[in-house]
Parts: structure tokens; C-alpha cells; sequence
């Protein structure tokens, strides 16, 4: 199975798997046919228990269970970097778009098995019964907030609004309330489209239930329950590799096909990314909350460059993996061609932002703004002063809005008392740098009118030209003026 399924949350990761069964091993491309597939051949499920253990495993731990060896958690890492490369496309400005949790689109996760009915237009039209049993799952008092592929039919993820008919999910969607850009708090994340967002929710989000309510995975109490906490350390430890970059990693995070060809090699290669024998491990009965220093060692173990970009020096046995031959070697076995990923990929207007890099990148942008408090009104140059007349003008308007002020406030993480304030004194900095500049024209046209009637009184009494180029000089000491 791909890799990248365990990285899934629980639900999604197993009705992929699949669908993505279906297609290889009944022959069925499309959504429907895919599942006419699933129900004539039912039975199928039986042989997806050890995968459903799995991943539940990986889901509460992060990735990082005393039950997995250590080639099985490299392997892992190497697909959330794959789709971490992915989702952090290079802006055109040169930086970069740090995103704390992967996001890839629909098109993408549909290669993999990924459906979402409720979002692609497959048609279909509930039954009575299935909406009874539908809303009877949303009144569940130990998993409020829990998203699911079905309650989607009837229940917006946007707002947390339920209906009691499709048809009325179906006006309620297309409002433009429920269209526009939505958050997730959790993972730190905006979103342009709610369709994004609710993408989102179903496939990497690993938010919990809502307070009160328990995790169906670990059974702790959400939103920060063990699987969150677990996950948001690995994630950090990942996306850390984009933003803290090194001459270890960076050729993994340079380009995306890197860690899947290392994941396809080791795979069909029968190679392991670590060593060449794991060491006994242990599963613990239950969900347990895990030690901070597993994370800590995982960017050491992740394969290194070797002598030439296309070879992968393998952790701890040194073996060399050439990937040229790996991929040369997949396109003839297996009739699959690994097609070049650019380096740098355009960003999209649609695409999700990272909330905590942009509120970085607001924050340091306005405190550069204050520094200009500190300096002297009369040296300011006038580019810098129309510049913050134009930020004075809509930071103003914005304050004027409640709603809008209430989210300036929020990204500059200041109170709107301290926000007007520190707006007040730049705007009587600027005021006084304008007042500076005004003094200076004037002083400059009056010199030049002092020195142009000089000038001419000199040249009127036939004085030499050249003498007036002549720098003034303070007489010597001793002679009389």
C-alpha cells in the first residue's frame, strides 16, 4: 500500500485503502465502478485488519510507536517529507510558504484511493434510513466533532451546521458564508476554500473531538489529546527540515521525488532505509504518551547524499541506493515512469497559508514600522514616509471595521488600546516628518535665491567668474578685514 495512506487519518487511511484495491486488483478506475467493486466482493475487508491495527498505531503515536521498527518510521518520514515537498511550493517573491502540517490536493489524494462523495459530485442520493442512521451518528455524545465522509452529506464542516436533508446541505454549501476562507485553529492553517478545508479535516488534520468528548483512536480527552500532541511533534520535526534547512537533508527537501523513490526502492528492492536487522520491538497495550527524545534522533537516521546527487548513502550500514537505477528499474518491472517534479513549484492563489509564518512576517513587518519612531523626523527619506502613509490609511480603515480590528489585533498580537496608540505615534511621526521635509525645500529655495543675487551683484561689479567658485576662507589671525 502507499505509504502515504498511514499518514491518513484512521477512516480515510481505510476506505482509501480500498478503493485503491479495487483499482489494482479489480481493474476498476472510476468512483463507482471502485465501489460496485467493494460490494460484490465484500470479503475484501477481511484482509485489511492488520492494516487497520497499523494504522491506528501510527495514528496515536505520531508515527513513532515502540511497535514499529525503525526502517518502518524512516520509511514514514520519508513520505510525510514526500508530501510535505508537495505542499510547500516556492513563491515567485523567494520566500518560502512554510506550511506546519501537509495539504495536497484532490486530484493528488484520488491517485492514492482518496474519496470524498460529498465534495465530487458523485450523485448519489441518500435513502431514509440512511439519513436516519446518519443523524443518529451525529448526536453521539463522546465524539462531537469528529469528521466522517458520510455525516458530510448532511453536516457542514465549516460551520458546524446540521440539516435534516441533503437538499438543504446542498443550498446551505453553496451560501457564500460557507465558500470563503476558513481556518483551522489546531493545525494553523488558512484556507482560501472551504472545500479545502474540509480536505483538510478528513486527511492530515489531526484535531481531536471538542473539549468535553474523547479521541476514538487513544481515548483521551480532546482537542489536545495524545494522537494531536504526538502528531504536532511530528510535524514540526518535518517541516523544521524546510525552515531550519541543512547540508544533510536539504537534497530530500529540494525535490519531492527524492524520499518517494527512496520509499518505492526500498519497497520493491527489498531495502532497508536503516540498518540491515531491526531490533526487537515492543507494542504497548495501549495508547501511551511517548518521549520527546524518539523525535529528536529521526533526522540523523534519515538517508544522506552520497558521493553523486542520484545515489542515497543508507543509515549505519553505509549501502549505497542508486536511485537512477531504482527508477530505471521500476519504469521496466513494473511499467510505472517516475516523471521529473521541478524544484520550484509556482504557488497558487488558492493554496493554504501557514498561519504562524504569516503572523511572523506581519509582526516583523510592523515592528520594522516603529522603528522609525526612534529616529529623527527631519532624516527620513520621502519613500519612507508615503510608504507608511499608505499602511497609516488602511490600518485606520481597518480599525473603523470591529470585525477587521478584531483580526488586526489578533495577527499583530497586540490590544486595539496599544494598537491605536503605537498607530497614533507613527502618524505624528510621519506629520512631523513631512514638517521637516517642507522646512527643507524652503531653506533650499531661499538659498538659492540668496546665492543668485550674490551672483549677480559680483558678476554686475565686474568680478572674475572663477573667484566665485572659490571656497570661503576665515581670515588669517593677525590680518585686519
Amino acid at each position: 500500500m502507499p505509504k502515504v495512506l498511514y499518514l491518513l487519518r484512521p477512516e480515510t487511511a481505510y476506505n482509501a485503502c480500498l478503493h485503491f484495491l479495487a483499482r489494482e486488483l479489480g481493474g476498476a478506475d472510476t468512483y463507482l465502478d471502485q465501489r460496485q467493486f467493494l460490494f460484490n466482493n465484500s470479503g475484501i475487508n477481511t484482509c485489511l485488519k492488520e492494516f487497520w491495527k497499523k494504522v491506528q498505531e501510527i495514528y496515536w503515536s505520531g508515527a513513532m510507536s515502540p511497535g514499529l521498527t525503525q526502517n518502518e518510521k524512516t520509511e514514514l518520514l520519508c513520505a510525510l517529507i514526500e508530501c510535505f515537498g508537495h505542499s510547500m511550493p516556492e513563491i515567485s517573491t523567494g520566500t518560502t510558504n512554510w506550511l506546519p502540517v501537509p495539504h495536497l490536493p484532490l486530484d493528488k489524494l484520488t491517485q492514492l484511493g482518496v474519496h470524498f462523495p460529498a465534495l465530487e459530485g458523485t450523485g448519489d442520493k441518500l435513502t431514509d434510513s440512511s439519513m436516519e442512521i446518519l443523524q443518529g451518528d451525529m448526536i453521539r455524545g463522546n465524539l462531537p466533532g469528529i469528521p466522517s465522509a458520510f455525516t458530510a452529506y448532511i453536516q457542514c464542516d465549516t460551520c458546524g451546521t446540521t440539516f435534516n436533508t441533503q437538499e438543504d446541505m446542498g443550498s446551505h454549501t453553496s451560501t457564500l458564508e460557507c465558500l470563503e476562507r476558513v481556518t483551522c485553529n489546531g493545525c494553523g492553517i488558512t484556507f482560501v476554500t472551504s472545500k479545502d478545508y474540509r480536505i483538510h479535516k478528513m486527511t492530515f488534520c489531526k484535531q481531536s473531538s471538542l473539549t468535553g468528548g474523547r479521541c476514538p483512536v487513544c481515548n483521551t480527552t480532546g482537542p489536545r489529546c495524545i494522537c494531536q500532541q504526538h502528531w504536532a511533534r511530528t510535524y514540526g520535526m518535518v517541516s523544521g527540515l524546510w525552515e531550519n534547512p541543512s547540508d544533510e537533508t536539504n537534497w530530500l527537501t529540494e525535490d519531492p521525488r527524492i524520499s518517494g523513490a527512496l520509499n518505492l526502492g526500498a519497497t520493491m528492492l527489498k531495502v532497508n532505509l536503516v540498518t540491515e536487522e531491526d531490533l526487537p520491538v515492543e507494542k504497548p497495550p495501549n495508547p501511551v504518551m511517548l518521549k520527546a527524545t524518539e523525535w529528536e534522533k529521526q533526522p540523523a537516521l534519515l538517508p544522506q547524499k552520497g558521493d553523486e546527487y542520484c545515489k542515497a548513502v543508507i543509515q549505519q550500514n553505509q549501502k549505497t541506493m542508486n536511485l537512477t537505477r531504482v527508477f530505471d528499474g521500476i519504469e521496466s518491472d513494473y511499467g510505472i515512469k517516475l516523471g521529473h517534479v521541478p524544484n520550484k513549484i509556482q504557488l497558487t492563489t488558492a493554496s493554504p497559508r501557514s498561519i504562524r509564518h504569516d503572523l511572523s512576517t506581519a509582526r516583523k513587518k510592523f515592528k520594522t514600522y516603529m522603528r522609525y519612531v526612534g529616529f529623527d523626523p527631519q532624516t527620513a527619506e520621502p519613500e519612507a514616509i508615503d510608504e507608511l502613509e499608505t499602511m497609516i490609511s488602511d490600518f485606520k480603515e481597518k480599525l473603523d471595521n470591529p470585525e477587521k480590528a478584531h483580526d488586526l489585533t489578533m495577527i499583530l498580537g497586540m490590544d486595539i488600546t496599544t494598537l491605536e496608540a503605537n498607530i497614533k505615534s507613527l502618524d505624528t511621526w510621519c506629520k512631523d516628518a513631512k514638517i521637516a521635509q517642507e522646512k527643507v525645500k524652503d531653506e533650499s529655495r531661499g538659498l538659492q535665491g540668496i546665492t543668485s543675487g550674490i551672483q549677480n551683484t559680483n558678476l554686475g561689479a565686474g568680478q572674475d567668474k572663477s573667484n566665485l567658485s572659490e571656497t570661503p576662507r576665515r581670515p588669517e589671525k593677525g590680518i585686519k578685514n
